[in-house]
C-alpha cells in the first residue's frame, strides 16, 4: 500500500515538474517573440485603445506638407526611419529634391497602400514609391499584430481579401468593448481573416500546448527547414495566398497612382535574414513577388540584388543596426539604389529665378561682404 502511494506520489510530482517546465518554457518563447499570444486586457488598456485608434488605419499616422516634393515615399519603419536617418533623407539629398516621407512603423503593405489614398489630396509628388519590407507579406495576413510581434497588445490593423479578381477590405476586428471580450474568450470569432489566429498559444495544460507549438507553429517550421519565416509565403501554392494577396495591393497602390498621372514605383526591401538566406545558395525570398510585378509591367527596385552586388563579398550585418534595422550604411546605400533607379524619373525643381530688373540692380547700395 506504502509502495503504491509512493508511486502515485511520485507520478503527480512528475506531472507537476512536467508542466510547470513546459508553463516557462512557453512564457520564454512568448517574450522572444516565437510563440503566440493574446493577453487579458484591462479596462485601461481598452480605454487607451479607443483613444488613439485610427478607424482606417488601425494606428495613428502622423500627416504632414512639404511644399514642393519630387518624391514621396509610403511604407514601415524602414521607410520612416529615425529622427537621425532615413533612406528618404538620404534620397533627398543625392536628387536635390524635398521628399515626403509617409512611413509608419509596423504598418504591412496594406496600411502604407490605404494610407497613399488618404493622402492623395495634399500628395502632390510627381513619383511616388511604396515600400515594402519582405517580412510584410505576413503583415498582409495579419489582423491582430501581437500574434507576429510580443509587446503589441493594442495593434490592430484591417487587411485585405483577393479572391483572384478582387480586393475587399476587412475592417478592423475591434469595433467596440465588448469585442475584447470575445477575442479573450473566443479569438477566432473576432480575428476571422487573421492567417494567424491558430498559432499555438499557452494554455492549460502547458504540455500540450508546447508539443502543439513544435508540430504545427509556422516560425517553427521555418526554423527547421532552414529559412525566413516569411519565405514559405512567397510560395504560389501556399495555402494562404500571401503572394498572390500581396502583388494585389502593390499593383493596387500602382493603378492608384497612375490614375492620379504619379510615376509609381515599388520598392522591395530585404532583411537581414534575407542576406543569410541568398548566401548558402537560395533565391530571394521575394523573388516570386518581384516576378510577378514586373510581368503586370509594374516599375519594380528589387533592392536586395543590388544591396548584395555592392557589397561586393562584405559581411551584410555592416548594414543592420541590433534591432534589425538598417544602420546609416544600409539607408545610404538604400536611398542610393533607389536614386539611381529613379533620377531619369525626377527633375528637381529650378533655381528661384532673379527677377529684378537691371535698374534696381543699379540702384541697390552696396552691402558689406561678411567672410
Amino acid at each position: 500500500m506504502q509502495r503504491r502511494t509512493f508511486i502515485a506520489a511520485a507520478a503527480i510530482l512528475a506531472v507537476i515538474v512536467i508542466e510547470g517546465g513546459a508553463m516557462l518554457t512557453t512564457m520564454f518563447l512568448v517574450s522572444r517573440g516565437w510563440m503566440a499570444t493574446i493577453p487579458r486586457f484591462t479596462s485601461e488598456q481598452i480605454d487607451e485603445y479607443f483613444k488613439h485608434r485610427d478607424t482606417m488605419l488601425g494606428w495613428p499616422a502622423p500627416y504632414f506638407t512639404v511644399t514642393s516634393p519630387c518624391v514621396s515615399v509610403y511604407g514601415d519603419s524602414f521607410t520612416a526611419g529615425t529622427e537621425r536617418v532615413s533612406y528618404p533623407r538620404e534620397l533627398s539629398k543625392l536628387l536635390g529634391c524635398e521628399v515626403s516621407n509617409y512611413g509608419v512603423g509596423g504598418y504591412g503593405s496594406d496600411q502604407a497602400m490605404i494610407r497613399a489614398q488618404t493622402a492623395r489630396l495634399h500628395d502632390r509628388a510627381p513619383v511616388s514609391i511604396i515600400g515594402h519590407v519582405s517580412e510584410n507579406i505576413l503583415r498582409n495576413l495579419n489582423q491582430y499584430r501581437n500574434l507576429l510581434y510580443p509587446g503589441q497588445e493594442l495593434f490592430f490593423k484591417p487587411r485585405f481579401v483577393f479572391d483572384g479578381e478582387t480586393l475587399r477590405t476587412m475592417p478592423l476586428p475591434i469595433a467596440e468593448r465588448t469585442d475584447f471580450q470575445r477575442l479573450m474568450k473566443s479569438p477566432a470569432t473576432v480575428l476571422t481573416y487573421d492567417e494567424f489566429e491558430s498559432r499555438p498559444r499557452p494554455a492549460f495544460p502547458y504540455t500540450m500546448s508546447l508539443l502543439r507549438w513544435l508540430t504545427g507553429d509556422f516560425h517553427v517550421r521555418a526554423a527547421i527547414a532552414g529559412v525566413p519565416r516569411h519565405e514559405p509565403f512567397y510560395h504560389a501554392d501556399h495555402p494562404a495566398g500571401g503572394l498572390q494577396l500581396t502583388t494585389a495591393i502593390l499593383s493596387m497602390f500602382a493603378a492608384d497612382k497612375i490614375r492620379d498621372h504619379r510615376l509609381p514605383v515599388i520598392l522591395l526591401i530585404p532583411v537581414g535574414d534575407d542576406f543569410n538566406y541568398v548566401a548558402r545558395g537560395h533565391q530571394w525570398p521575394d523573388q516570386p513577388l518581384a516576378s510577378a510585378l514586373a510581368n503586370s509591367g509594374t516599375r519594380v527596385i528589387h533592392a536586395g540584388p543590388k544591396m548584395m552586388a555592392r557589397l561586393n563579398g562584405a559581411n551584410p550585418a555592416s548594414l543592420f543596426e541590433p534591432s534589425a534595422h538598417f544602420n546609416a550604411q544600409g539607408y545610404r546605400m538604400l536611398a542610393e539604389i533607389v536614386a539611381d533607379a529613379i533620377s531619369d524619373l525626377v527633375s528637381p525643381p529650378p533655381p528661384a529665378r532673379d527677377t529684378r530688373s537691371p535698374a534696381q540692380d543699379q540702384k541697390r547700395p552696396d552691402r558689406p561682404r561678411h567672410r
